[in-house]
């Protein structure tokens, strides 16, 4: 039976520093001055990002 709620891909900081290669702790300083995209969503203190919004950005970056 097909879902009627199918899960949004949402990408964190764990998830963008292994598409990049890069530390989790560079990214985080990145999103603090303002180098990675708005995110999409906010879970407490926690940013999201859809894919659509933060896969360009993550192509752009990787090592």
């Amino acid at each position: 039976m097909p879902e009627d709620n199918p899960e949004v891909p949402l990408l964190g900081y764990a998830e963008i520093a292994a598409a990049t290669g890069q530390d989790i702790g560079l990214i985080r300083v990145w999103m603090n001055r303002g180098k990675l995209p708005s995110p999409d969503f906010r879970l407490g203190q926690s940013p999201g990002w859809l894919g659509e919004t933060i896969n360009p950005w993550i192509r752009a970056n990787q090592k």
